[in-house]
């Protein structure tokens, strides 16, 4: 079984990188680019990832990016160092989207392994400051 799923994922990343594709960022033109965005805390979703691997207690649905609503509101992963944010409430924050790597490639050898590796993309926010306050972002 683990040498299908391995099969299978490897096709599938060979196939997104043939195709052009990539890592992309889901509210922004470039990773780094730093916006507002009005976001609520919600549930996490009820993934593997999302409840075994992510820190924060909740996840980020962003509604707005720079004061324009979003047609499809995005459910994602988020980082901060400012301290937790209560769940429910909707706050205007200062972002960015970034990604992160995890684990060790095992494949340098020329022998396909299995490996415990994996890429995170999640937005980080703070609260504005004052000079930058749109409506109100205070935490627990």
């Amino acid at each position: 079984m683990k040498t299908l799923l391995l099969a299978f994922y490897t096709a599938f990343i060979c196939s997104t990188v043939q195709a052009g594709e990539g890592l992309t960022p889901k509210l922004s033109g470039d990773f780094g680019e730093v916006f507002n965005v009005t976001i609520e805390f919600v549930e996490k979703p009820r993934t593997y990832y999302a409840q075994r691997i992510v820190k924060a207690e909740w996840f980020a649905k962003v509604m707005a990016v720079n004061g324009k609503d979003l047609k499809v509101p995005i459910i994602m992963e988020y980082r901060s160092h400012e301290g937790a944010f209560k769940k429910g409430t909707t706050l205007t924050l200062r972002a960015y989207e970034d990604i992160e790597s995890s684990g060790v490639n095992r494949e340098w050898d020329g022998v396909v392994r299995q490996f415990n590796y994996g890429i995170a993309h999640f937005l980080r926010v703070r609260p504005l400051e004052e000079t930058e306050q749109v409506g109100d972002a205070k935490r627990d």
